[in-house]
C-alpha cells in the first residue's frame, strides 16, 4: 500500500512540476528548464507504468516487457523534444539524453531474456523428472480444466457406516471428482476416476463437520499440479447428496468374528488408515498384514480377528481404489483395466505381487513382479507397496 502511495505522489509531483516548467518556458526558454521538463516527463511515464503494473498484478516477465515499452516511449518523447527545440546546440545536447533510455532498453531486454530462458529450463528439467503425478515445478499452472463430463453415483457403493461414508460411481476415465461442503465450501475429498471411469472415496464422519450435504463436481473446476481445486464462477454441482438419504450399512472393525454366525461368507474389502492385519484362527492360523487395503475371501467356518482394519462387503461392479494408488490391493477389471502396465517404484523399499484370487485362510504366495512391464488380466489381484502401475 505504501509503495502505491509513494508512486502516486511521484506521479502527481512530476506532472505538477512539468506543467509549471512548461509555463516558464513560454516566457524564458532555455536548456535548463528544457532538461527539467524532460526529466519530470520521464518520471511521470515511469511512475504511471509502475502504478499500472501494481493494479494489474503483472508478473516479473510482464514487468520486463512493460519497462522495455516504457524505454521506447521515453526515447520518442526525447526525439519530439529535440525536434521542437529551435536552437541547434540544444538539439545536440538533448539528443545525448537518448543514451540513457536506449541503454535501459537493452538492459531490460537482456534481463527479460534471462528470466524467460530460466523458466523454460526449469520447466524442461521438471518435465523429465519421473514424478508420475506432479510433472512441473510451476505450481500455478492449470493442468486440467474439466467440462462436458457426466457422473453417475452407485447405489450399491454409496453407503453410510458408523465411522465413515463410502461414495462411488462412474464418470469419464481419468477425470477428477471433487466433493465439497456447501456450507463453507471446504473440500471433503478429491479423487480421480480410474481407467475404467470408476471412482470411490471413503470419508470419515468427523471430516463432515456436522454437515449433512455433499456437492460433487466433475465440470467447471480446474485441478492444479499441487492438487488444489479452483472452481469457475459459474460452476454447478453435478450431483448433490444428503447424508441422511444414504443407506445405513454395518461394517466390522477391530475384534474377532465367526463367518456364518457374525458375518456371511463371500468376498470382502479390508480398509486401514495405515497398516492393518487379519488373522484366521482356523486350524492353520494364517495371518496377513497389509497397507491401506486388501481383498479377502471368507469361507463358512472361518474365525477371523481384525486389527486396525474395517471389513466391508464388495458390491458388484464397484471400485474401491484408484489405479493411481501405490499402496494397497487392486482388482483388475474393477479397480483398473486389464492390459499392459509399466511398474514403477516410488520408494527404495517397494513390493508388487500378482494374485489369481483374493487372500483367504489358505492364501497363495503370489507372483513377485521383478520386471518393468506387466500384462494384467481381468479377475487378477495386484498388491502394491510403494509401487505405481502406469498404463501403456
Amino acid at each position: 500500500m505504501l509503495y502505491r502511495v509513494v508512486l502516486l505522489g511521484i506521479l502527481a509531483f512530476s506532472l505538477i512540476v512539468s506543467y509549471f516548467v512548461s509555463q516558464i518556458r513560454k516566457k524564458d526558454p532555455n536548456i535548463v528548464n528544457h532538461l527539467i521538463k524532460v526529466l519530470f516527463d520521464t518520471l511521470s511515464i515511469i511512475a504511471g507504468a509502475l502504478i499500472a503494473c501494481q493494479y494489474l498484478k503483472v508478473n516479473r516477465q510482464q514487468i520486463g516487457m512493460i519497462m522495455i515499452l516504457v524505454s521506447i516511449i521515453i526515447c520518442l518523447q526525447i526525439i519530439i523534444e529535440v525536434i521542437a527545440e529551435p536552437i541547434k546546440r540544444n538539439k545536440i545536447f538533448l539528443g545525448l539524453l537518448l543514451i540513457f533510455p536506449l541503454i535501459s532498453s537493452v538492459y531490460a531486454t537482456g534481463q527479460l531474456d534471462t528470466v524467460v530462458t530460466t523458466q523454460e529450463k526449469n520447466q524442461k528439467k521438471s518435465s523429465t523428472k519421473d514424478y508420475y503425478v506432479q510433472t512441473t515445478e510451476n505450481r500455478n499452472l492449470k493442468v486440467r480444466q474439466q467440462s462436458n463430463n457426466k457422473l453417475t453415483l452407485s447405489k450399491d457403493g454409496t453407503n453410510k457406516y458408523n465411522d465413515f461414508v463410502t461414495i462411488s460411481g462412474k464418470t469419464t476415465p481419468g477425470v477428477y471428482v471433487y466433493c465439497e461442503n456447501p456450507t463453507d465450501e471446504s473440500e471433503i475429498f478429491l479423487t480421480k476416476a480410474n481407467n475404467l471411469g470408476k471412482f470411490s472415496a471413503i470419508v470419515p464422519q468427523k471430516k463432515l463437520k456436522n454437515s449433512v450435504n455433499f456437492q460433487l463436481y466433475v465440470n467447471g473446476i480446474s485441478i492444479l499440479n499441487d492438487n488444489t481445486v479452483k472452481k469457475d464462477g459459474n460452476a454447478e454441482a453435478t450431483e448433490k447428496l444428503n447424508v441422511n438419504s444414504i443407506s445405513q450399512k454395518k461394517a466390522l472393525s477391530d475384534g474377532s468374528y465367526n463367518v456364518d454366525k457374525d458375518i456371511k461368507a463371500g468376498e470382502y474389502f479390508l480398509l486401514s488408515d495405515g497398516t492393518g492385519q487379519i488373522n484366521w484362527q482356523n486350524d492353520e492360523q494364517n495371518s496377513k498384514s497389509f497397507d491401506q487395503s486388501l481383498y479377502v475371501k471368507l469361507a463358512k467356518g472361518d474365525t477371523i480377528t481384525l486389527s486396525n482394519a474395517t471389513l466391508i462387503p464388495v458390491p458388484k461392479d464397484v471400485s474401491f481404489s484408484s489405479s493411481d494408488t501405490d499402496n494397497g490391493m487392486l482388482k483388475v477389471g474393477q479397480d483398473m483395466a486389464a492390459g499392459s502396465y509399466q511398474v514403477k517404484a516410488t520408494d527404495d523399499y517397494s513390493i508388487a505381487k500378482v494374485y489369481s484370487k483374493p487372500i483367504s485362510s489358505k492364501p497363495e504366495e503370489g507372483t513377485v513382479l521383478d520386471s518393468t512391464n506387466l500384462e494384467l488380466k481381468n479377475s487378477q489381484y495386484v498388491y502394491l507397496m510403494n509401487t505405481k502401475l502406469i498404463k501403456e
